[in-house]
């Protein structure tokens, strides 16, 4: 058996946790145990008990280290997470992260001497000014601590790590993988999911957006396309009594805002913040139209989830073209509502577009298709955790274990 210790600063529902789980949960725990370390001393109820089914265990620094005081803290910290690895003899430790910065624990488990000391980059950007410097500090030495180099996408390799070790081809790619059954598109799921969202008789065209509110999400932004579409349907042009609603599924610290700018641009009518579902597949066949405007992202899970579900997608053209899968994804330009000005002209291009696909009497039609073509890209979270596993398997030198009917052994990738 391969031991891991999985490493994210927070547990928290968000598209990174989301692809740690779909992965642990598609792994043969007889083969690879997953044990995760976190930064943060809660973890949501949900994320625990799907850990803990499956016989993993959460280790929290900051309820083991609970001293008030940095430097006993950093000290405290540096001693429990060494102890942690040795007592606990862990083939590798996988750090999941969107800055090189978060890569120094491995220093530790190359200390503690662990043998396979993974990154793993799942965004392209980070936000905050003293990260970047301890970023771009980090990134130029990683090959130092590090000798297992993940990625879901060209452009967060880019980010995150060295040029030479993209060049010499260490850099290795893992789709981002969804279970595609629960996506793939039904009329049946569709009709009974639609029942909370419109009414019977209403003629509505239904836009979505999944995801932590959060700034980099830019969700303000999406308060200002549906203003827009609110003002073309007073028009000569409006498509007889068509409607348009957007749901936001998720939680964070921008609902408040989120709440107040709808109310302050007249269209809180027209928006339903819902909060953490566990339905997102059952959203997603409800909808017509998914949007995500991002200011940056890795490789988003939840637009192949979107497209998976046949969704037409309008999304931020700062998100990379490597989750195009379907061919149903238009990019567009987005800004902040700080710019005020030109976040309401580009809000005007989104709204333009979402009218055309509104009035795509076909799109409907190919829906089931969609989840064949994103299986095809490779992004069935089965296929995605093999590829894990042989990578794995590549760095500890652990062949699988011999099976009752004496199948061979694996070697790497």
């Amino acid at each position: 058996m391969i031991r891991t210790l999985q490493f994210k600063y927070s547990l928290k529902l968000d598209g990174v946790t989301a692809i740690m789980l779909n992965l642990y949960e598609h792994m043969d725990p007889e083969e690879v145990s997953w044990d995760f370390l976190v930064g943060d001393a809660e973890v949501p109820e949900d994320i625990r008990r799907r850990i803990e089914e499956r016989g993993g265990r959460i280790y929290s620094i900051a309820a083991a280290c609970p001293e008030k005081n940095p430097l006993a803290y950093t000290f405290h910290k540096i001693l429990f997470s060494m102890k942690l690895m040795k007592e606990n003899q862990y083939d590798l430790v996988h750090v999941h992260t969107e800055s090189a910065g978060r890569s120094l624990i491995l220093v530790l488990a190359a200390l503690a001497g662990v043998k396979g000391r993974i990154l793993h980059a799942h965004s392209s950007f980070i936000r905050s000014g003293k990260g970047v410097a301890k970023h771009k500090l980090c990134r130029r030495l990683l090959p130092l601590w590090a000798n297992g180099f993940l990625t879901c996408s060209g452009e967060a390799a880019k980010w995150m790590f060295p040029s030479g070790l993209i060049r010499k081809k260490r850099v290795v790619t893992i789709p981002n993988g969804i279970c595609l059954d629960r996506y793939r598109f039904s009329e049946e799921i569709r009709a009974e999911a639609r029942k909370e969202f419109v009414a019977e008789g209403e003629k509505v065209f239904l836009l979505c957006t999944v995801g932590r509110l959060s700034p980099e999400k830019n969700y303000p932004f999406l308060l200002l396309v549906v203003k827009e579409l609110k003002e073309r349907m007073k028009t000569a042009e409006g498509q007889g009594g068509l409607q348009f609603r957007l749901l936001f599924a998720g939680e964070g610290p921008e609902e408040e805002r989120i709440r107040k700018w709808a109310k302050e641009l007249q269209v809180e009518e027209l928006v339903s913040v819902l909060g953490n579902r566990q339905d997102v597949p059952g959203i997603l066949q409800a909808a017509d139209c998914f949007l995500l405007s991002s200011l940056f992202e890795g490789l988003p899970l939840v637009l192949v989830e979107a497209q998976a579900a046949g969704l037409p997608c309008v999304a931020s053209d700062r998100i990379t073209r490597e989750v195009e899968l379907t061919g149903k994804i238009t990019y567009l330009p987005v800004e902040t509502i700080e710019n005020l000005q030109t976040a309401e002209k580009l809000a005007g291009r989104w709204a333009r577009q979402i009218q055309a696909l509104s009035r795509d009497k076909e799109s409907e039609i190919w829906r089931p298709e969609d989840g064949i073509l994103v299986k095809e890209a490779g992004f069935d979270i089965e296929d995605s955790a093999k590829k894990l596993e042989r990578f794995y398997r590549a760095l500890t030198g652990k062949g699988k274990k011999r099976k009752k009917n004496g199948g061979k052994r694996s070697g790497g990738l």
